[in-house]
Parts: C-alpha cells; sequence; structure tokens
C-alpha cells in the first residue's frame, strides 16, 4: 500500500532534498518514526 511520507522541515530556506540513500526495500515493514532514507 502506497504511503505518503512527509519530510521534516530543515530550515526555513530549504525548500526541497534529494535522496542519497534509501535504508528499506521495497516491503519492509516501516515503524512510526524509524529512519527509512539520508537526504
Amino acid at each position: 500500500m502506497a504511503t505518503d511520507i512527509l519530510m521534516p522541515k530543515m530550515g526555513e530556506s530549504v525548500q526541497e532534498g534529494t535522496i542519497l540513500r534509501w535504508l528499506k526495500k521495497p516491503g519492509d515493514t516501516v515503524e512510526r518514526d524509524e529512519i527509512i532514507a539520508e537526504i
């Protein structure tokens, strides 16, 4: 099931980011507040 994920604010002037590395694979379970990617 697809789920929207909100990126935490990183400062007043930061509007977007680039995912450097995914820490989860498709099908992995994700818990609330778990880190899933490096920005």
